[in-house]
């Protein structure tokens, strides 16, 4: 269990669970609901879906971008405020250095 845990973090798994087919959007404007009504929920939301974004799973990762972006279009100045803070611009950085292994390396184990 992580050392820090939102109560963002469960309904940000549903909205985003690779059980999902299609997006839920049901559970992602849950989530938007509740950001707007929970003191410091862009914050602790934003948190929560940057841990989905780390997923290994792509259609975890592509259910989290949907939900960023309705996020984005949903939950107003707060949100906007958060999603443009150091802290997340930080954290897309690192997201989007992370090693990815190269199509060389993966042709080579090919027999």
């Amino acid at each position: 269990m992580p050392l820090f845990s939102s109560q963002f973090d469960q309904t940000v798994e549903k909205a985003t669970s690779e059980m999902n087919t299609s997006e839920d959007w049901q559970r992602i404007l849950e989530v938007c609901d509740q950001i707007d009504i929970t003191p410091n929920g862009p914050k602790e939301a934003l948190r929560s879906i940057s841990k989905r974004l780390n997923s290994n799973v792509p259609l975890v990762v592509m259910h989290t971008l949907t939900l960023l972006d309705s996020c984005v279009k949903n939950c107003g100045r707060k949100f906007h405020l958060e999603v443009n803070s150091r802290d997340f611009e930080a954290e897309l950085k690192r997201l989007l250095n992370k090693k990815k292994p190269s199509l060389t390396s993966a042709n080579a184990a090919l027999p």
